[in-house]
């Protein structure tokens, strides 16, 4: 998977909310990649503006293993799902994130990253 590099999204979500993203795979001739019995892991860390890096503690981490991810096998999709309960713990404020896939060789590949912003719930 030589071919892939880590795109930059910034994700906004809402706290309280269902966050469901779909990112898919492809090739440089812009084709679906077969990601077939590849897994998937995303880490969310507090971002340091002052330092602009991500601060050591984990707030949050998901994973193919825990279900949060579905992937798509020759769609070349893998599909995010946060439930609202998870959201809801979140406290309002700016993160960043990165998503990586490994592949049955144990080859791992970061597919995207950028910043994971969540907006305060008003509603409850």
């Amino acid at each position: 998977m030589a071919n892939l590099r880590g795109n930059v999204h910034d994700m906004i979500v809402d706290q309280g909310a269902t966050v469901n993203t779909v990112f898919t795979l492809k090739n440089s001739a812009r084709s679906a990649l077969d990601i077939t019995g590849y897994s998937a892991r995303m880490q969310v860390r507090k971002f340091d503006g002052t330092t602009r890096d991500p601060k050591p503690t984990i707030v949050a981490e998901y994973t193919s293993l825990d279900e949060y991810f579905t992937i798509g096998g020759t769609a070349g999709t893998v599909t995010l799902l946060i439930p609202p309960a998870e959201m809801e713990a979140f406290e309002a404020g700016s993160y960043v994130y990165d998503v990586e896939v490994e592949s049955p060789l144990g080859e791992t590949t970061r597919i995207v990253q950028g910043k994971f912003i969540v907006r305060a719930e008003v509603t409850r």
